[in-house]
Order: C-alpha cells, then sequence, then structure tokens
C-alpha cells in the first residue's frame, strides 16, 4: 500500500511537470487560429499607370477589371472591378471608392509543420519554429514578381500564464 501511495504521488507529480510543456499538437492549435493568412497587394485606383500595366497583365482580358476611359479628376476610380474579380477584393465597393485602393488576395498562407520548439529553463516561455506555403492562388499572384513555390521560416513566441499557453508574437525568420 505504501508503494501505491508512492507511486501514485510520483505520477501526479510527473503529470504536473509535464502539463506545463508546450506539445507540437497544442502550438500547431494556437498557431493555426492566425491561419490561413491572406497574402494581398495593393491597387492605386487613380493611378493610369497601374492601369496600364493590369492592361498588360491581362485582367482585362480575364474580366477582372475595366478601365473608365470618361474618368474625370476628382471622380474616383479609373480602375474598375468586375463582378469576377469580387471574390478576390477584401474591402467593399464603397470603402475603395473613398479611399481610391483596393487590396486584393493574391494567396492565402498556411502553416505546413511545426520543425522544433525551444523552451527556457522555467518552462514558462517557448519559441515555436516552423513554416509555412501558399495556397489558393487567385489571378492577382502576377502582380508580384515573387517565386510563390518556396516555403518560408517563420518563428512564434508563446508564454505559460494562468496554467495555459498564449500565442505572444509571430515573426518572420
Amino acid at each position: 500500500m505504501k508503494n501505491l501511495s508512492l507511486l501514485l504521488l510520483l505520477a501526479m507529480n510527473l503529470i504536473a511537470c509535464a502539463s506545463d510543456e508546450l506539445t507540437r499538437r497544442e502550438a500547431l492549435h494556437l498557431l493555426k487560429e492566425h491561419y490561413p493568412k491572406k497574402i494581398e497587394d495593393t491597387i492605386y485606383l487613380e493611378n493610369k499607370y497601374e492601369g496600364g500595366r493590369l492592361m498588360d497583365l491581362g485582367f482585362e482580358k480575364q474580366g477582372l477589371i475595366y478601365l473608365d476611359s470618361m474618368h474625370k479628376p476628382g471622380r474616383r476610380g479609373y480602375i474598375r472591378f468586375t463582378e469576377k474579380a469580387e471574390p478576390y477584393l477584401l474591402q467593399s465597393p464603397d470603402d475603395y471608392m473613398v479611399y481610391g485602393i483596393m487590396r486584393v488576395v493574391i494567396f492565402d498562407q498556411i502553416v505546413k509543420e511545426i520543425t522544433s520548439i525551444s523552451q527556457n529553463s522555467d518552462r514558462n516561455a517557448a519559441t515555436v519554429y516552423y513554416t509555412t506555403r501558399y495556397q489558393n492562388p487567385t489571378p492577382f499572384t502576377q502582380l508580384r514578381d515573387r517565386d510563390y513555390s518556396k516555403e518560408e521560416r517563420h518563428n512564434a513566441e508563446f508564454t505559460y500564464e494562468d496554467n495555459q499557453w498564449v500565442l505572444r508574437d509571430i515573426n518572420k525568420s
């Protein structure tokens, strides 16, 4: 009986110590609260140079935009978006007409895997190293001359507070 009590006490102590260790599963769960991220770009609707660039990239032929040839100074929106472009727009038409800009989605960025976890000796802080990748490209991917097939490395800072892990900061490595 005495051995059983000692074993039970030892097991409870191990469980209590293990509960403050950040696991890959828990880190992934907390990171996924911030992912997928929409990767975006900005189009300046008043800029005729930007309109020409969009035409050169074939957005008008794809039915995503049209240029307002009757555009008058002081009237917002030389570049206009069609219904076909709406799933990729991050603002309502009212917003972009007020500010003269439109944010468009390029890709979704998702967490691919957690590569490692480093905890401090007090077990109250941890750095999680992970990779992300891009998925769901949109026609507006052409706006940036960049290779989106490569994974990106990131790290995130976690702290252990009130018996739970909390994500504090995400950094790109």
